[in-house]
């Protein structure tokens, strides 16, 4: 590019070159000017088809790049991102999602609104490239929060944003040393936290985050996204990693009330298997409920027994 750009977008990926070109045509769809932004195609050690599809987006626009990052893990990949940044501001979406045609168009218009922002996003809606079950409910995969314009604080959105969908201002990045390795996606091990921990620190001194329902993406539902197995295994992971977070020590007020909203789960898990109430949607939602707890209150539990 011969110009710097305003905004660099980062798209983190591992072994998902069967999705990877949706999200990369809907970047280079954009109705900004591509010298305003530029993408960057973080491969994060992936064995498929990763490099040929990038870098055939690469040839075709030339505010696409192409960087291969080694290290396992999703915070790696992220913090390769900041160092390559050319743009003031970083915006970073997962590699099956979809961003909206003027997605970096209201990303700028919302720079221009206040300055000392550092850090906002918007929602994610789902989207199929099959035909998802009767059953499946839109609600369980959208990321939203109320339908207009709010200030985080750590009292209303203590954790912050969803990592598909989130905008910082580079400098902000460094400010606070970037995303920790220590949580997060490593290959294909599921975990969270990442950005959660980030938010929070942020949040904690009172930083300026805000929330625009106009700068919205569209995430892929999967198959697996239809497994309560796996929805169980993903809520348990989550609880885990905000458990870590939060600092908890057992027995304490938060660990008294996070055993009683497990407690209250599992009850309403045991209502569900009576005959006649059964339902997949109502079961999907409180599985997950149950898995958060549980993986909140072990992860609790876990360290305070290392201490």
């Amino acid at each position: 590019m011969s110009s710097i750009p305003e905004i660099s977008i980062a798209v983190c990926t591992y072994n998902r070159s069967d999705v990877l070109s949706n999200c990369l045509e809907s970047l280079s769809n954009q109705s900004a000017s591509t010298e305003l932004f530029e993408v960057l195609i973080i491969d994060n050690n992936s064995t498929d088809d990763t490099k040929k599809i990038a870098e055939n987006f690469c040839a075709k626009h030339v505010n696409f790049r192409y960087i291969f990052e080694e290290k396992q893990g999703l915070s790696q990949a992220r913090n390769r991102a900041i160092a390559e940044a050319q743009g003031k501001y970083l915006a970073y979406i997962d590699d099956d999602a979809i961003a909206d045609k003027d997605w970096v168009k209201n990303i700028l218009a919302v720079i221009k609104t206040d300055s000392s922002m550092v850090a906002f996003g918007g929602p994610i809606y789902p989207w199929y490239n099959k035909e998802k079950p009767k059953w499946f409910n839109d609600e369980f995969v959208t990321y939203s929060y109320w339908e207009q314009h709010f200030q985080l604080t750590e009292k209303n959105c203590p954790f912050g944003l969803c990592g598909s969908n989130m905008i910082f201002k580079k400098e902000i990045l460094n400010k606070y040393n970037c995303f920790s390795a220590e949580y997060g996606m490593n290959g294909d091990k599921i975990a969270f936290g990442e950005e959660s921990l980030l938010f929070n620190k942020m949040l904690q001194n009172k930083e300026n985050i805000q929330y625009f329902p106009e700068i919205f993406v569209y995430h892929l539902v999967s198959d697996k996204s239809y497994s309560l197995k796996e929805a169980f295994k993903r809520s348990i992971q989550n609880g885990k990693a905000i458990a870590q977070i939060r600092g908890s020590k057992p027995l304490s007020i938060d660990f008294i009330k996070k055993f009683s909203m497990l407690c209250f789960s599992l009850f309403e898990l045991m209502i569900l298997a009576l005959p006649g109430l059964f339902s997949k949607a109502l079961l999907y939602k409180k599985l997950k409920k149950f898995g958060y707890f549980a993986g909140y209150i072990a992860e609790i539990l876990r360290l305070g027994a290392k201490k």
